[in-house]
């Protein structure tokens, strides 16, 4: 996927269908506007097309999700740390009446820059053996 780039605003779209209009040509116009010839040509193609330089609304449903469902699951995967994608879907069911599923959740923690990880593998330390460790250590200490 190309990465995202800054939209043009509204305002420089109308100013470089003027320029073009004024008879510059799309060069110019990037000079000018500091954009580059492809980014000038695609607006100006777009207007003759259809007569308007308006941004139009992009596909896709609306989020199922309110900004405060999105900090619940952040909040709940946080402080659970061993807790399922699934388990917290299923915790927000009550709350949110909403269904979600557990892919929804890991798209939200992504997006919240959390990553799931793995827990360190530990030694199993018998408590016999735990305590001669604690009579070694202090036995050693300064």
């Amino acid at each position: 996927m190309a990465p995202k780039t800054k939209e043009i605003s509204l305002d420089t779209r109308k100013h470089i269908t003027e320029l073009h209009k004024k008879g510059k040509s799309f060069q110019e116009i990037g000079k000018i506007l500091k954009l580059s010839f492809t980014t000038v040509s695609y607006i100006v193609k777009k207007y003759l097309e259809t007569g308007s330089v308006e941004i139009k609304p992009r596909p896709g449903g609306p989020s199922k999700l309110t900004s405060r469902a999105k900090q619940m699951i952040v909040r709940s995967a946080t402080n659970k740390q061993m807790a399922s994608a699934q388990n917290i879907a299923n915790e927000l069911l009550p709350s949110y009446n909403v269904f979600l599923s557990a892919q929804t959740v890991r798209n939200v923690l992504h997006s919240a820059g959390l990553k799931a990880r793995t827990p360190r593998k530990k030694p199993y330390i018998s408590e016999v053996n735990r305590k001669r460790r604690l009579e070694f250590a202090m036995k050693y200490k300064n």
